[in-house]
C-alpha cells in the first residue's frame, strides 16, 4: 500500500517539531537566567547577613568588654567609688592606662571617657577636666536620658583637642564620625557615673570593602536616623536585592548588583527571550491550524459520507455533533453485542453442562439410549470406558465457611480454587476428572478411565487433595467415594453410594476420605431404641445423682460407636436437648440463667461439628459442667440453711460456757475444720470472733442498763473466769469493763 498521505502528513509537521525544540531551548535559557537572578539575590542576602553579623560581633565584643571591666575591674571601681585611702592621681593614671589598653585591643575605638557624678569631672585617656569645660557634655546629657535598651547612638561628629587618636596617635582637631556606647556605672544601679565609648565609623566599616566585590556589588548602611554610614557604588532602589536591619545596632543595610552593562544586558536578553518564545508559540499554533486543516480534508470527505449514511439510517433521531460519533458508537455497539452474545453462549453452555451432569448422576429413571448418548456428548465423555467412579466433596462446617467469607464473590472464589486445585491433582489422568458444584457445599467429581489407560489410586489421590486443602486454604472437606462401575449407565449408582457415605459423616468422622466400603453392615441401635435411654438419663439429672456425668459419658460414647445417619444423630441430640431444657425450667433460676446465657450457645457450637466423637466429647464436658453447677447450687442452698441454724443457736446460747466450735461440730455432726470454713464463707467472720463479739455486745448492754456486778455479768455472757472476760472486753472495747461502766454513767448524767 502506498503511504503517500502518511508521509506527507509526517513531513508537514516537521517545522512544528523544530519550532517546538526552539521554544524548549528558549524556555530553558529563560529558566537558567531566572535561576541566575535568584542565585544572585540569594548571594546578596548571604553577603548582607555576613556584614551584619561581622559588625554586630565587633560591637558586641566592645560592649561585652566594657561590661566585664565595669563588673570586675578594680581600677574603674576605685575611680567611681570614693576611697580616702587611695591617691586620686594614681587612680586617674591607672584608669587612663586601662582605657588606652582597650583602644589598643580594639583599633576601631576612637576614644573613651568617664564622667563621674560625684564631682562633675571627666576623665579621658589623656586628660582630667571639669564637666562644664568638656566639649562632649551635650552628648553626656543626652546619654543620661536614653533608656537602658538603647546601646549605641546614631552616627555623630566627635572631636577634641584633648582626645587621643586611636591606638595612641597624635592629638587631632578634626571632627570624626563615631557611634557611641554609653553605660552607667557602677553596676548594677549605675548611680556613680557614665562611661562613653566612641567607635570610629571609618575604622568600623573599613573591612566591608574586603567582603564585597565593588565592581559587581554595592552596599548602603544607614543608622536609625537615616544618616549614611557606608556606601559603595551608585545602586538605585530598583536594583536593591537584599534589605536587612540590625536590631542591636538599629542600622539599615541594603545591597544589590551594580547597574552596569553586563547586568542590564542580562536582564534585556532574559526579557527578549521571553518575547521570542511567546512569538514562536503563536507562530507554531497558526502553522499547526493551517497544516491540520489541509491534512483533514481527505478525512472530512469520508466523514461527510458517513454522516450522510447516518442521516439516512437515523432520520428524525438527530445527527451527532461529533463527526466520529457514529463510527465510535457503531464499534461500541458491535463489541457490546458480541460480548453479550459470548457471555450468554458461555452461560448457556455451562448451564446445559451442569444440568446434563446432574441428570447423569441423579436421574431416578433410566434414560433412553439416545438421551444417554446426548448427555455424554454434552459432557465430552466417551461411550466406551474401562471403569468410572464418582466422588462427592463436601465443605465441613459450611455455616462457619459462610461467616468467614461473607461476600458471595469471596465464596465463589474459594469454590473455584477448590475445583481448580482438584483438576491439578488429576492432570496425569487421561481423560481428566469432570467436576461440578451440584449443591452450595458439595462438589461432585466424575473420573473415567479409558481402555489401556492407567490412573492413580483414587483414595490416595483424594487424601492428598484433602491434606492440601487443609494446609493451604484454611478449611476442611470430607470426601465420599462410590464404587467403580464398568458402564456409563451405572455412573448414577456410584454417585448414590458416594452421597450415601456423606449421610454418615458424623458417625464416620469429618475431614476424611470415606470409600463406600467403609460403611458397616451392623449399625447398632436404631433411633427408637435411644428414646427410653435419653428419658432415663434426663430423669436421673433431676434427682441430682452424683454418677450422672458417667452416665452421660456412656450415652454419648454409645452414640459415637453406633453408625447412624447425620439426620438421625442430630435428631437424637435435639431430642436430648429439648428434654434437658424442659427439666432445667423446673430447677432454680440460677441454673436456668447459666444455661440460657452461656451453655446453650456452647451446645449449638458443639453440635455444628463434623465428627460425632468430637461432638460427644464436647457435649459430655458441657453436661458435666451443668451437673456440677447444679450440685454446687444444691450444696450452697443446704449450707446456707445449716449456717442460719448454727447462727441462731449461738445467739440463743451465747451464755453457755460450753459453747465452742467442737460443741457445734458435735451437735450438727460436722467436721470441726469444715464447720469453721463453712461458717466464715457464709458470715464473713470466724466462728470464734463471732462468739466473742456477740458476748461482748451483750456485756456492754448489761454494764450500761443494769447494776449487776462485773463477775455476775461475766457468767451471764458465758465466761466462767472473770479475768478472761476482762481481757477479752478490753481487747474488743479498748477499755476495761469498770471503765466502760463509768464512762457510760457519766454520759447519762450529762444527758440528764
Amino acid at each position: 500500500m502506498n503511504k503517500k498521505w502518511f508521509k506527507r502528513t509526517v513531513l508537514s509537521y516537521i517545522p512544528i517539531l523544530y519550532l517546538t525544540i526552539a521554544v524548549i531551548v528558549l524556555v530553558a535559557i529563560f529558566a537558567i537566567n531566572e535561576i541566575s537572578l535568584k542565585e544572585a539575590e540569594r548571594t546578596n542576602r548571604y553577603l548582607t547577613g555576613t556584614v551584619v553579623h561581622s559588625l554586630e560581633t565587633t560591637m558586641k565584643a566592645i560592649d561585652h568588654s566594657l561590661l566585664e571591666e565595669l563588673r570586675f575591674g578594680d581600677r574603674l571601681y576605685d575611680y567611681f567609688e570614693f576611697n580616702p585611702n587611695t591617691d586620686p592621681r594614681l587612680v586617674n593614671y591607672e584608669v587612663s592606662r586601662k582605657l588606652r589598653q582597650l583602644t589598643a585591643e580594639y583599633p576601631m575605638i576612637h576614644s573613651i571617657y568617664l564622667y563621674r557624678f560625684r564631682d562633675d569631672r571627666v576623665l579621658t585617656m589623656n586628660s582630667f577636666e571639669e564637666f562644664e569645660e568638656f566639649e562632649d557634655r551635650a552628648f553626656v546629657g543626652q546619654a543620661q536620658q536614653l533608656p537602658a535598651r538603647v546601646r549605641w547612638s546614631p552616627v555623630r561628629a566627635y572631636g577634641s583637642s584633648s582626645a587621643g587618636a586611636s591606638g595612641g596617635n597624635q592629638a587631632q582637631e578634626a571632627q570624626t564620625a563615631v557611634v557611641s556606647l554609653s553605660q552607667r556605672a557602677q553596676l548594677p544601679m549605675g548611680n556613680e557615673g557614665i562611661v562613653v565609648v566612641n567607635v570610629s565609623v571609618q575604622h568600623l566599616v573599613a573591612d566591608i570593602d574586603k567582603l564585597i566585590d565593588l565592581q559587581m556589588t554595592f552596599m548602603h548602611i544607614q543608622d536609625g536616623t537615616g544618616a549614611s554610614l557606608y556606601s559603595s557604588g551608585e545602586g538605585n532602589s530598583a536594583e536593591v536585592m537584599s534589605r536587612s536591619r540590625s536590631s542591636y545596632l538599629q542600622w539599615e543595610f541594603e545591597s544589590g548588583v551594580q547597574s552596569g552593562v553586563a547586568f542590564g544586558w542580562l536582564q534585556f536578553v532574559s526579557r527578549l527571550w521571553g518575547v521570542v518564545g511567546v512569538a514562536a508559540i503563536a507562530v507554531s499554533l497558526v502553522y499547526l491550524l493551517v497544516i491540520t486543516r489541509r491534512n483533514y480534508r481527505p478525512i472530512e470527505r469520508i466523514v461527510q459520507q458517513i454522516q450522510a449514511y447516518q442521516n439516512h439510517r437515523q432520520a428524525g433521531k438527530g445527527a451527532d455533533k461529533d463527526e466520529f460519533a457514529f463510527i465510535q458508537k457503531a464499534l461500541e455497539r458491535l463489541i457490546d453485542q458480541n460480548s453479550l452474545y459470548e457471555e450468554q453462549v458461555q452461560e448457556d453452555r455451562n448451564a446445559r453442562r451442569k444440568q446434563a451432569f446432574i441428570q447423569l448422576l441423579e436421574r431416578e429413571a433410566p434414560l433412553s439410549d439416545k438421551e444417554h448418548r446426548k448427555t455424554l456428548m454434552r459432557l465430552d465423555i466417551p461411550l466406551a470406558i474401562e471403569e468410572a467412579y464418582v466422588a462427592v466433596i463436601e465443605i465441613d462446617r459450611y455455616a462457619d465457611f459462610e461467616r468467614k467469607y461473607g461476600k458471595p464473590e469471596d465464596q465463589q472464589l474459594m469454590k473455584f480454587a477448590l475445583a481448580q486445585v482438584l483438576e491439578e491433582f488429576f492432570v496425569p489422568e487421561q481423560p481428566p476428572a469432570w467436576a461440578e458444584w451440584i449443591r452450595v457445599n458439595r462438589l461432585a467429581v466424575l473420573q473415567v478411565r479409558l481402555p489401556d489407560s492407567q490412573g492413580r489410586h483414587k483414595e490416595s489421590t483424594f487424601e492428598d487433595y484433602r491434606a492440601w486443602v487443609e494446609a493451604n486454604l484454611g478449611l476442611t472437606v470430607t470426601i465420599g467415594i462410590g464404587s467403580n462401575v464398568s458402564r456409563t449407565e451405572e455412573i448414577g449408582k456410584s454417585y448414590a453410594e458416594a452421597a450415601g457415605v456423606l449421610r454418615f459423616k458424623l458417625a464416620l468422622g469429618g475431614n476424611r476420605v470415606h470409600p463406600h466400603r467403609e460403611l458397616p453392615t451392623d449399625r447398632g441401635l436404631h433411633t427408637h431404641g435411644y428414646y427410653p435411654l435419653i428419658n432415663a438419663v434426663i430423669q436421673e439429672f433431676g434427682t441430682g445423682n452424683p454418677e450422672w456425668p458417667d452416665t452421660i459419658q456412656g450415652l454419648f460414647a454409645r452414640l459415637s460407636r453406633d453408625v447412624m445417619t447425620n439426620d438421625d444423630l442430630l435428631h437424637l441430640l435435639q431430642y436430648f436437648k429439648n428434654l434437658l431444657e424442659r427439666m432445667i425450667e423446673e430447677l432454680p433460676y440460677e441454673l436456668r440463667s447459666l444455661w440460657n446465657e452461656e451453655m446453650k450457645a456452647e451446645w449449638e457450637r458443639a453440635v455444628g461439628g463434623d465428627s460425632m466423637q468430637t461432638i460427644a466429647r464436647e457435649l459430655a464436658e458441657l453436661c458435666a459442667q451443668l451437673h456440677e453447677s447444679y450440685a454446687e447450687l444444691v450444696r450452697s442452698n443446704n449450707n446456707s440453711r445449716l449456717v442460719r441454724e448454727i447462727r441462731q443457736y449461738i445467739e440463743d446460747n451465747y451464755s453457755n460456757p460450753e459453747l465452742s466450735l467442737s460443741h457445734i461440730s458435735d451437735k450438727y455432726n460436722l467436721n470441726g475444720k469444715y464447720a469453721s470454713q463453712l461458717f466464715k464463707e457464709h458470715t464473713g467472720v470466724k466462728f470464734v470472733d463471732f462468739v466473742m463479739n456477740l458476748r461482748i455486745e451483750h456485756a456492754k448492754r448489761l454494764l450500761s442498763d443494769t447494776n449487776e456486778s462485773i463477775n455476775d455479768i461475766s457468767r451471764l455472757v458465758g465466761y466462767e473466769i472473770p479475768l478472761s472476760f476482762g481481757r477479752t472486753f478490753k481487747k474488743l472495747a479498748g477499755v476495761t469493763p469498770s471503765e466502760y461502766r463509768k464512762h457510760r454513767s457519766a454520759l447519762y448524767k450529762e444527758v440528764e
